[in-house]
């Protein structure tokens, strides 16, 4: 999960499929296309600019990931969102980040550290009403992305891959739920901190407690206009 999620700069060398999923799962992850919409293949392909044959092939590469659901003799369907499917992705989300966490500690230089320090630094002291989500969702991605990037074991960050878009499209959720940037800008610097530190035992903790708040924040800002209470 290093860099951003919600790149789909144009890559000529890139095939159509992989350019049609990268856009494709832009407009998912940012909710401009919202869950249970109808991806209908010609008038994506218009949007896209290409084929629906491409657009077909990125549509399964989709439901591969978890963000498109595609039913005989209906369609393919932007996957909805769900409580049980956000405590499944985020139960997954906590045992295996502070598991990488540990793996990689080691691995992480203090440069990127402190890259890292220096971009949250920004957020935390700017005017956050005025940041686009993407850049929030970018920084939150960069920093989880580089511990998981970092780990030594390699099923673990094959488990991770398999979560990534789900993971993406739940942190800009995050982050368009916040009331607070700064909130979390803080728990980020904490958990950056203990990096430095090369503290591994604090660092896991952190990361779960601030994955749960995570959680929490989506719910409570999310799921709560849908009727749901969060106890």
């Amino acid at each position: 999960m290093d860099g951003n999620p919600l790149s789909c700069v144009y890559r000529p060398q890139v095939g159509l499929s992989t350019r049609a999923a990268e856009m494709i799962r832009s407009l998912i992850i940012t909710t401009e296309l919202e869950g249970g919409q109808p991806l209908v293949e010609s008038r994506l392909a218009g949007l896209l600019g290409m084929s629906r044959t491409p657009v077909r092939e990125a549509l399964r590469q989709l439901e591969g990931e978890g963000l498109v659901r595609i039913i005989p003799n209906k369609g393919a369907f932007v996957a909805e969102i769900s409580v049980d499917d956000l405590y499944d992705v985020y139960e997954l989300r906590k045992a295996f980040e502070s598991l990488a966490v540990v793996s990689a500690l080691p691995n992480v230089t203090d440069e990127e550290i402190e890259g890292l320090r220096l971009e949250w630094e920004h957020v935390y002291s700017g005017d956050t009403g005025a940041l686009p989500l993407e850049i929030i969702t970018a920084s939150d991605s960069r920093l989880h992305g580089r511990m998981v990037s970092r780990c030594r074991n390699v099923r673990l960050k094959g488990f991770s891959d398999m979560l990534k878009s789900q993971i993406a499209r739940y942190q800009f959720v995050a982050a368009r739920s916040l009331s607070n940037v700064r909130v979390t800008a803080g728990e980020h610097l904490e958990i950056i901190n203990l990096m430095k530190e090369r503290n591994a035992d604090g660092l896991a903790a952190a990361l779960a407690m601030h994955i749960e708040q995570s959680q929490r924040y989506i719910v409570e800002g999310y799921f709560a206009h849908q009727g749901f209470a969060f106890s």
